[in-house]
């Protein structure tokens, strides 16, 4: 079906969308001044250079270039079209849109129905669950379950457990009452179709755990078995809503103090999680069936710089944290490492030591990536075969050599005296191995933080910018935010801009001005198809500029801009006075183009 959304429509859910708001759910913002700044989503990078304006309402990254307003930070980060940004974003703001509206501007091409069918369902799924659990006769074995894995009443209203019914049809006949259509029930996961007809529920004899997306929205389940049965771990399939590689539980809930302590705890489960939960480790959340994603990383990361690893110390744990631990690495994290005792789970261990016992081992029984990856290569080497510790030793140093300066020192120690070997020996042999790998290193890095930047670069250069250049971008700045500079600059102006995309985006602006007087810079911004142009128009909105250009200044400015294609020709000339054969007359011209150019000047 075809979609139109009005523009009164659209302007009521750009002014309920906050842009630090809403970039505030993909990066770390912190204020600097009148502005928020944050690490690029968009590239990697180590050190900020991201910028969020809440006044004007616009983003822009000095270090690749991508910039734009609140609709083109979500449609160049997720992905979506024009159409499902509006859509998340009238969802966030709990603004209804029309099913089928007229207007000449804009036209949304995607039915969103069926993602809406399918998250209300989930939300009524996990009512449903949760209310079985918690008031019927029914549900008393998943109570019982919960017993004895000492669930308390706030962990159980926290995560809003719930009990499926060791039944076949009961959230299958709930939906149905409720007039949803069971083959899109059974596309989100929720139900499966019988091999003769009719649908039965996924979900079975399970303490249920409701999964929610970065907004908040219920999008999936995990579930335990109550009792014998396999699998003894179910969650929801991949559906249009529910991706497992970009999602992670609790991740929505526990945002705000990730974010507050700047510190995620990684788990396994959701088990895992609501065991730290009850402990006191709030900010906990975990992979659901799935090794951690680059999604998952960079989720992390723009929530969080320290991440630390509670995985089971057993085999499968550790390397389970060997894939991990570089995953982390690649999008910038700090990453420690809390091996678990063999043969507990973090909610063995409260019912063993209580919950005050695991809150401290979580706080405090934490290794560096290196001290982890020291006591897991022992873990597979016999330490008393020569060949073996010779091996253990070689394999250190490499993963030394990549360490700062202040690290390599203190593990050639803990080394030297471990084995009893001499400091000095170490040292050269793991400069040795540090000047083999050094390129490689090198290279890694370029192309983690610097080809990246350089293959973005648009606006930004490290010379000097030119004083054109600079006076068309201030000019143009002052003109974003202030219709009035707009005809002053029209008045006095004659051939316009000297760089096409400044000239372009003049163009437009003036012609959008006169077309729509009653319509703002935002409005502007989202009207330019050129993504190029508005990335320049949020670059122009960013820079520091005063609240007024003085007349002077908008002389000088306009000076210089006129003054370029002049003292271009001159450059022209001289660069054809060089060849002039007659050296008198060569001087003679070359001494009138430097008058010409000290005299246009003003020198």
């Amino acid at each position: 079906m075809s979609v139109k959304i009005p523009e009164e429509k659209l302007a009521e859910i750009r002014n309920a969308s906050d842009i630090v708001d809403v970039i505030g759910d993909y990066v770390q913002l912190k204020k600097n001044g009148r502005q928020y700044g944050g690490l690029c989503p968009f590239h990697d990078e180590k050190t900020p250079s991201f910028s969020v304006s809440e006044e004007k309402q616009v983003y822009h990254c000095f270090g690749c270039g991508a910039g734009g307003n609140v609709f083109t930070f979500l449609q160049d980060l997720e992905g979506w079209s024009f159409a499902k940004t509006v859509a998340h974003l009238a969802g966030k703001a709990k603004i209804s849109l029309p099913q089928v509206v007229e207007s000449n501007e804009y036209q949304v091409y995607e039915d969103t129905s069926k993602v809406d069918a399918m998250k209300k369902a989930h939300q009524l799924a996990a009512s449903t669950y949760h209310s079985i659990f918690m008031f019927t006769e029914e549900g008393s074995p998943g109570r019982v379950y919960a017993q004895e894995r000492y669930f308390t009443e706030a962990q159980i209203d926290h995560f809003k457990i719930g009990y499926a019914l060791d039944e076949w049809e009961t959230l299958a006949k709930v939906l149905e009452q409720n007039e949803f259509d069971l083959t899109i029930m059974e596309e989100a996961g929720l139900v499966a179709k019988r091999k003769s007809s009719g649908y039965y529920d996924l979900f079975r004899n399970r303490l249920i755990f409701p999964i929610s997306d970065n907004n908040g929205d219920i999008v999936g389940f995990g579930g335990r078995i109550v009792g014998e049965g396999q699998p003894k771990y179910l969650n929801s399939p991949e559906t249009p809503i529910y991706q497992k590689a970009k999602t992670l539980f609790h991740m929505f809930e526990a945002r705000p103090i990730i974010r507050k302590k700047n510190k995620a705890y990684l788990f396994e489960g959701a088990l895992d999680v609501m065991a730290a939960w009850k402990s006191g480790i709030e900010n906990a959340v975990a992979t659901l069936g799935t090794a951690l994603s680059q999604d998952h990383a960079k989720l992390l990361r723009r929530n969080a710089e320290e991440i630390i690893l509670c995985y089971d110390g057993d085999r499968a744990g550790r390397e389970a944290i060997r894939k991990t631990i570089p995953v982390l690495e690649n999008v910038g994290c700090q990453i420690q490492v809390c091996l678990l005792p063999d043969g507990y789970d973090p909610d063995d261990y409260v019912k063993e030591f209580g919950e005050e016992a695991l809150k401290a081992y979580l706080e405090k029984e934490l290794l560096s990536v290196m001290a982890f990856k020291m006591y897991d290569a022992k873990q597979t080497k016999n330490l008393q075969n020569e060949g073996e510790r010779l091996k253990y030793i070689e394999d250190m140093l490499e993963a030394i050599a990549q360490l700062e300066s202040i690290e390599q020192e203190h593990y050639l120690k803990q080394l030297s005296k471990e084995f009893n070997l001499s400091f000095q020996v170490l040292h050269q042999e793991m400069m040795r191995k540090e000047r083999k790998t050094a390129p490689v290193r090198q290279q890694q890095q370029a192309e983690r933080y610097g080809d990246t930047v350089k293959a973005h670069h648009t606006f930004q250069t490290a010379r000097p910018i030119a004083a054109h250049i600079k006076a068309e971008r201030m000019l143009l700045g002052y003109m974003l935010q202030d219709e009035e500079m707009i005809w002053r600059v029209t008045e006095r102006l004659q051939d316009g801009f000297n760089i096409d995309e400044h000239q372009a985006l003049y163009a437009y602006l003036i012609s959008f001005v006169s077309q729509h007087p009653e319509k703002g810079i935002k409005e502007f911004i989202e009207s330019l198809e050129d993504q190029k142009l508005a990335k320049l128009a949020a670059y122009l909105l960013m820079q520091d500029v005063k609240v007024e250009c003085t007349d002077a200044e908008l002389d000088d400015y306009i000076k210089k801009i006129e003054q370029y294609p002049k003292l271009l020709q001159i450059k022209e000339q001289q660069q054809a006075a060089r060849l002039e054969q007659d050296p008198v007359l060569a001087a003679q011209k070359q001494m009138e183009l430097i008058r010409k150019k000290r005299e246009l000047l003003g020198k």
